[in-house]
């Protein structure tokens, strides 16, 4: 039945909460440049004069990229708030055609968020998705006011990150039309549901048993992730993540927007788990790479922080949700 929901793009298609007086949500499919697009909302308190928050999702490890990675954090911020966890075109709906990346992505939180007459935001991007931002701040279609954006171990817009990112993503480009017939014959899908067990794994060390976590949210978006069309629309989106780099690299941060980078210490683990003394010098200069880039990316910014945190999780808004609720009120 779910994926009927998703395959026909009704505006609302379920709707649930964690239980008696905690933040209820909604899963809608609003059609924005002529597709249709995923999102969960909250509408939070109807006396909230705190504007909406926007989450956007990048990948982890298994390349997921989704509106699972905030199931614990937005049920805490819509106590106060409305509250819409964006999922990027094709990423949650079977839609063959759908404009997938995030440079697209910038032109329909545009569109979408005229279409609601929101004109002034928060936004909290985790991963890839601070391309979406720096979007957001090249396109005319505007205004929507930003009121400040906290970004969550980022992409690093250097020539040298810049070329890693690509490097990982080229296998992608290379063997696109092999991997789509793969996918086509139905045959990705063990393996997508592999990730799912490792993904939920990852949640459940990270969450515990925190009364906030909505695993209904979780376990809606990983059978999405199972349909073979929403896997095509991810290897589609994979493969052209090296036009979306070079999109907005150049995109420099305007100093009236307050921005907030958290650099957890993500790359230690992969540097732990590596017996190769190059790639493990590699990894490191990346992170160098990446603390040099943040920090000179919030100083652009007339209300910047740097938030340096000894987390080796990639997930910082599961482990710490509390802690970014708080970094957005203070």
């Amino acid at each position: 039945m779910l994926r009927w929901f998703i395959t026909c793009c009704a505006s609302v298609w379920l709707s649930g909460a964690l239980a008696t007086g905690t933040p209820t949500y909604e899963h809608q499919l609003p059609t924005v440049d002529d597709h249709p697009m995923h999102l969960v909302h909250w509408p939070g308190p109807k006396d909230s004069t705190q504007p909406p928050v926007l989450l956007l999702s990048g990948p982890v490890d298994t390349w997921h990229s989704d509106s699972a990675w905030f199931a614990n954090l937005a049920p805490r911020l819509a106590q106060s708030r409305q509250v819409l966890a964006v999922d990027r075109a094709g990423m949650m709906t079977q839609n063959p055609d759908a404009p997938v990346g995030y440079a697209h992505a910038a032109v329909d939180v545009i569109k979408l968020l005229q279409a609601r007459n929101i004109d002034v935001v928060d936004i909290v991007a985790f991963a890839s998705s601070n391309l979406t931002v720096m979007g957001l701040l090249q396109r005319p279609e505007g205004p929507v006011d930003i009121r400040q954006v906290i970004m969550i171990d980022p992409d690093v817009l250097t020539p040298f990150s810049i070329a890693r990112y690509k490097s990982d993503a080229q296998p992608f480009k290379d063997n696109l039309a092999e991997y789509l017939a793969y996918i086509g014959d139905g045959k990705y899908i063990p393996r997508s549901t592999q990730k799912n067990a490792a993904d939920r794994e990852v949640l459940t060390t990270l969450a515990g048993d925190d009364p906030w976590m909505d695993w209904t949210l979780v376990d809606t978006v990983f059978e999405a992730r199972l349909n073979p069309v929403q896997q095509a629309n991810t290897f589609l989106e994979i493969a052209g993540y090296g036009s979306d780099l070079d999109a907005v690299k150049a995109v420099t941060w305007p100093a009236s927007i307050p921005l907030t980078i958290v650099d957890t210490d993500f790359e230690q683990h992969y540097i732990d788990n590596t017996d190769d003394a190059e790639a493990r010098e590699g990894l490191e200069q990346w992170r160098a790479d990446a603390k040099a880039y943040y920090q000179e990316l919030v100083a652009a910014s007339d209300k910047g922080r740097y938030v340096p945190v000894d987390s080796h999780a990639h997930l910082y808004q599961v482990e710490y949700p509390q802690q970014v609720v708080d970094l957005l009120t203070e």
